[in-house]
């Protein structure tokens, strides 16, 4: 039984997955964002195309990846210095608390480093 909604996207309906974390793609190989577990997760609540996951990790350099899904980012705190490489460019940032930012489908951000 597929308990995912369809959406209308144009003219085309589609279903969109169940999703039970956030997962990026590394070397080929489809994995969690972190490896460390989320302190919430809304794997349980089995949402189509959504997952919602909190993180209070210390630091650390996350691996370059590659988004499956659209990635909204907040940073509730600490401080956060990225390198993101979306469209062929390369973006280097720092964020502190109330930073939100947004990687479409596809980005590849590079070393995130907490």
């Amino acid at each position: 039984m597929d308990s995912s909604r369809p959406t209308v996207v144009g003219h085309a309906t589609r279903h969109l997955p169940i999703l039970s974390g956030v997962e990026v793609v590394r070397e080929g190989r489809v994995e969690p964002f972190l490896h460390a577990p989320p302190s919430l997760s809304s794997s349980s609540v089995r949402w189509a195309g959504l997952a919602v996951e909190d993180y209070s990790i210390p630091a650390c350099v996350i691996p370059r990846h590659e988004h499956l899904d659209n990635f909204l980012h907040v940073v509730l705190r600490g401080s956060v210095k990225y390198e993101v490489l979306t469209r062929g460019t390369v973006l280097d940032f720092h964020a502190g608390p109330g930073t939100t930012f947004i990687c479409s489908r596809h980005s590849l951000p590079g070393s995130m480093s907490r």
